[in-house]
């Protein structure tokens, strides 16, 4: 009785623990698999949202730089200013003139930051800003930035945005941030530079384009030898990149818009990037991994306590399954032993008779 008693435990045992490790799998493993896919969704989503933006981004950038070339061009070829071009000593009243006329230009565009006139004759800058108006010589102007570039003209593409910090006063608190614009005339063969019109548009202008307040991340520009060119956290405007770790991959991939999780700064994050555009320049995003998946974690534990409930519902419900599937077999299990002690009866008695039989036959 007693060992009918064992069979009949491991029997119940086994049954429930098959159960059991049937239906916890079946929940790890469909849990995994959507946490995964939920988690691919998510960064395949946030990659959308931010090559869209930054494909904004980058036709904000050529509207701003067809923008200046038809504003340089005009400027050019206005006959109000063009005494600030092409004479030495231009007379007051047509200095007057032309520095309104470049007042009216400047304030059309409200992006525009400062427009410069350069005439290589007198060496005198003509300049129309917020801040100064009027003319400087070349050794006296405020933004010493311009003459290295002018004396390396050369090195600048006409109406390739050059990025750059300069100041524009007496005091480091008038220091600002733009693009400048080349449109450049030479003498003898590009030998000399005759003269030059500068546009200068506002860097504020496009950042807050680039990092809205309603967009997680923060979105930079660099160009093809991974210079920065826009603003980056307490990056320099013009730092070299390249060495970065999550910078090498967009630096091998010459060609390509993509994504990847890299860390930055100390945090894992999605890196976006852009297929490089006319001016050689790359758009890149960079979203922090945790702030993409918060959602997807705060899913995955709900869903970790619905597992739980629903783990020990199911062992409930396996322990009143086992239970009734246990009857039937344990039924069945006490007909196999009832026969089984019938059978051994029965060879006991036959063993009996053919013996009697036996020495019945050896005493006749």
């Amino acid at each position: 009785m007693r060992k009918r008693s064992e069979d009949s435990q491991k029997v119940f045992t086994r049954i429930l623990i098959g159960i059991i490790i049937s239906t916890v799998a079946t929940l790890l493993v469909a849990s995994t698999i959507l946490y995964v896919n939920y988690n691919r969704i998510a960064l395949r989503q946030v990659y959308r949202t931010d090559m869209n933006s930054l494909t904004q981004t980058s036709r904000e950038v050529a509207k701003m730089t067809e923008t200046a070339k038809s504003l340089s061009y005009q400027i050019y070829q206005d006959y109000t200013i063009s005494s600030l071009l092409l004479y030495s000593k231009p007379n007051i009243y047509e200095i007057t003139s032309a520095m309104e006329q470049l007042d009216n230009y400047r304030m059309t565009l409200p992006f525009i930051e400062s427009i410069y006139v350069y005439n290589s004759k007198s060496n005198e800058f003509f300049i129309s800003s917020n801040v100064r108006n009027g003319q400087q010589s070349i050794s006296e102007i405020d933004d010493q930035g311009i003459t290295s570039i002018l004396q390396r003209f050369h090195d600048y593409k006409p109406f390739v945005p050059i990025p750059r910090t300069y100041q524009v006063g007496s005091t480091e608190a008038t220091e600002v941030n733009s693009y400048t614009y080349l449109c450049y005339d030479t003498i003898n063969d590009n030998a000399k530079l005759n003269y030059a019109v500068i546009v200068n548009i506002k860097d504020d202008w496009l950042s807050p384009n680039m990092n809205a307040v309603d967009q997680p991340g923060k979105t930079f520009i660099v160009n093809e030898n991974g210079d920065l060119l826009s603003d980056f956290g307490d990056r320099a405007l013009m730092k070299n990149l390249s060495n970065e770790a999550f910078m090498k991959p967009i630096m091998q991939d010459t060609e390509q818009s993509a994504y990847f999780t890299e860390k930055v700064d100390g945090e894992k994050s999605l890196i976006t990037y852009t297929a490089p555009d006319d001016l050689g320049w790359r758009y890149v995003r960079i979203t922090p991994y945790d702030l993409i998946t918060s959602d997807i974690r705060s899913m995955r534990t709900h869903t970790v306590l619905f597992c739980v409930g629903l783990l020990l519902a199911g062992l409930l419900l396996s322990y009143l399954v086992s239970r009734k599937l246990y009857h039937p077999i344990d039924k069945v299990l006490v007909r196999l032993r009832v026969m089984e002690a019938e059978r051994r009866g029965s060879l006991h008695l036959l063993r009996q008779d053919f013996l009697r039989g036996r020495c019945r036959a050896v005493k006749q």
